[in-house]
C-alpha cells in the first residue's frame, strides 16, 4: 500500500498524523505554565512581598490571565473538537486508501487475466497461421482428388440409403396387408 504513494504524499499524511500530538503537548505546557505563573502571582500577593503598587498592577495584569484559563477550557473545547474532526479525516483518508488498494487489485487482477487471455489466443492465432499455410502450399489437384473421395463415399452412402429406404417401404405393405388379412 505504502508503495503506491508518493513520498509527498508519505510525508503530508505523517505530519498529519502528527499534528494531534505536537497540538497537544503545547496545549499542556501553555497550560500547566498558565497555571503556575498564576499561583505564584497569587501566593506573592497574599504573602504580601510585593509592594502594594505591584500589587495593584498584578491585579489588573491578573484579569487578562484569569481570561486566559477561563478561554483554555474553551480553546481545550476547540481542540477536542479539531481532533476529532482530524480523526474523522484520517479515517475517511484510510477507507480511501484500502477502496484504492482494493480497486487497484481488481485492476491488477483484469490486467493478469487480460495478459493470459492474449497469450491464448497468441498462440490460436500461430496455429492458424500455420494451418493457412498449409492450405495454401497444397496443391489444387490434391483438393481436387479429396473432393471426388468425398463425393463418392456420399454417393456410396445415399444408394445405400436409398436401396434401405425402399426394402422399409416394402416390408411396411407387407405387413400392413398380413394385419388387414388376419383382422378380416
Amino acid at each position: 500500500m505504502i508503495e503506491l504513494l508518493s513520498n509527498k504524499t508519505i510525508v503530508i499524511l505523517l505530519i498529519v498524523a502528527s499534528l494531534p500530538f505536537v497540538i497537544g503537548f503545547i496545549y499542556a505546557f501553555l497550560k500547566s505554565f498558565a497555571i503556575s505563573f498564576k499561583t505564584y502571582l497569587r501566593e506573592g500577593i497574599n504573602k504580601k512581598t510585593i509592594t502594594k503598587s505591584f500589587r495593584e498592577s498584578l491585579k489588573v495584569s491578573l484579569s487578562p490571565i484569569n481570561k486566559t484559563i477561563n478561554r483554555t477550557s474553551t480553546e481545550e473545547h476547540n481542540i477536542k473538537k479539531l481532533l476529532s474532526e482530524l480523526s474523522k479525516i484520517i479515517a475517511k483518508v484510510d477507507s480511501e486508501t484500502i477502496s484504492l488498494k482494493t480497486d487497484i487489485e481488481a485492476r491488477q487482477n483484469a490486467l493478469i487475466e487480460l495478459i493470459n487471455r492474449n497469450k491464448e489466443l497468441s498462440k490460436e492465432e500461430t496455429y492458424l497461421q500455420k494451418k493457412i499455410k498449409q492450405l495454401k502450399e497444397t496443391p489444387v489437384e490434391v483438393v481436387d482428388y479429396f473432393k471426388a473421395i468425398n463425393e463418392t463415399i456420399l454417393k456410396k452412402g445415399s444408394k445405400r440409403s436409398l436401396l434401405i429406404n425402399f426394402i422399409f417401404f416394402a416390408l411396411g405393405i407387407i405387413v400392413s396387408i398380413l394385419i388387414a388379412k388376419f383382422i378380416n
